[in-house]
Protein backbone atom coordinates (compact mmCIF):
# COMPACT_ATOMS: atom_id res chain seq x y z
CA UNK A 1 0.00 0.00 0.00
CA UNK A 2 2.90 2.25 0.93
CA UNK A 3 4.40 1.87 -2.76
CA UNK A 4 1.15 3.07 -4.32
CA UNK A 5 0.63 5.76 -2.23
CA UNK A 6 4.50 6.97 -3.16
CA UNK A 7 3.48 6.15 -6.67
CA UNK A 8 0.06 8.39 -6.49
CA UNK A 9 1.83 11.21 -4.90
CA UNK A 10 5.01 11.24 -7.67
CA UNK A 11 2.17 11.49 -10.15
CA UNK A 12 0.40 14.38 -8.23
CA UNK A 13 3.90 15.83 -7.74
CA UNK A 14 4.84 15.38 -11.55
CA UNK A 15 2.02 17.19 -13.03
CA UNK A 16 2.61 19.92 -10.21
CA UNK A 17 6.08 20.92 -11.07
CA UNK A 18 5.04 20.69 -14.82
CA UNK A 19 1.95 23.59 -14.50
CA UNK A 20 4.07 25.38 -12.12
CA UNK A 21 7.13 25.00 -15.00
CA UNK A 22 4.18 26.12 -17.76
CA UNK A 23 2.89 29.26 -15.36
CA UNK A 24 6.90 30.32 -14.78
CA UNK A 25 8.05 30.30 -18.62
CA UNK A 26 4.43 32.43 -19.35
CA UNK A 27 4.71 35.27 -17.24
CA UNK A 28 6.68 38.01 -18.69
CA UNK A 29 9.34 39.18 -16.38
CA UNK A 30 12.56 37.74 -16.66
CA UNK A 31 12.56 37.67 -12.25
CA UNK A 32 10.28 34.63 -12.87
CA UNK A 33 11.83 31.20 -11.48
CA UNK A 34 10.02 27.88 -11.16
CA UNK A 35 9.89 27.34 -7.16
CA UNK A 36 11.46 24.85 -5.25
CA UNK A 37 8.83 21.78 -3.59
CA UNK A 38 8.46 18.73 -2.60
CA UNK A 39 6.68 16.37 -0.37
CA UNK A 40 6.22 16.05 3.39
CA UNK A 41 5.59 12.45 5.36
CA UNK A 42 4.14 12.36 8.79
CA UNK A 43 7.75 11.64 11.07
CA UNK A 44 7.20 8.78 13.34
CA UNK A 45 4.68 10.88 15.28
CA UNK A 46 1.37 9.35 16.17
CA UNK A 47 -0.44 12.53 16.55
CA UNK A 48 0.97 13.75 12.78
CA UNK A 49 2.46 16.77 14.43
CA UNK A 50 5.46 16.86 12.70
CA UNK A 51 6.70 15.79 9.56
CA UNK A 52 9.93 15.10 7.35
CA UNK A 53 9.56 17.52 4.25
CA UNK A 54 12.26 17.56 1.28
CA UNK A 55 14.54 20.13 2.02
CA UNK A 56 13.70 21.49 5.30
CA UNK A 57 13.87 18.03 7.48
CA UNK A 58 12.10 17.22 10.11
CA UNK A 59 9.47 20.43 10.87
CA UNK A 60 6.08 21.26 12.11
CA UNK A 61 3.12 23.22 9.67
CA UNK A 62 4.19 26.31 11.79
CA UNK A 63 8.22 25.53 10.81
CA UNK A 64 6.83 24.58 6.97
CA UNK A 65 5.83 28.57 6.90
CA UNK A 66 8.94 29.93 8.74
CA UNK A 67 11.50 28.72 6.48
CA UNK A 68 9.61 30.29 3.61
CA UNK A 69 7.33 27.16 2.28
CA UNK A 70 3.30 26.73 2.24
CA UNK A 71 1.21 23.87 1.70
CA UNK A 72 0.16 23.70 -1.62
CA UNK A 73 -1.57 20.39 -1.58
CA UNK A 74 -2.78 17.64 0.69
CA UNK A 75 -3.60 13.92 0.69
CA UNK A 76 -5.10 11.34 2.75
CA UNK A 77 -5.26 8.22 1.86
CA UNK A 78 -6.42 5.59 3.79
CA UNK A 79 -4.58 5.58 7.00
CA UNK A 80 -1.76 7.77 5.21
CA UNK A 81 -1.02 11.31 5.01
CA UNK A 82 1.35 13.60 2.69
CA UNK A 83 1.38 17.02 1.12
CA UNK A 84 3.08 18.90 -1.11
CA UNK A 85 5.24 22.13 -0.37
CA UNK A 86 6.23 24.58 -2.24
CA UNK A 87 8.09 28.10 -1.72
CA UNK A 88 6.58 31.02 -1.33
Amino acid sequence: MKKSLVFVLTLILTALVGITSTDAKSVSSPKAAVKRGGMCFPAEDPLWTTFTCDYIGKVTVKQIYENGFRVAFTMHYGSSLAFIIEEQ
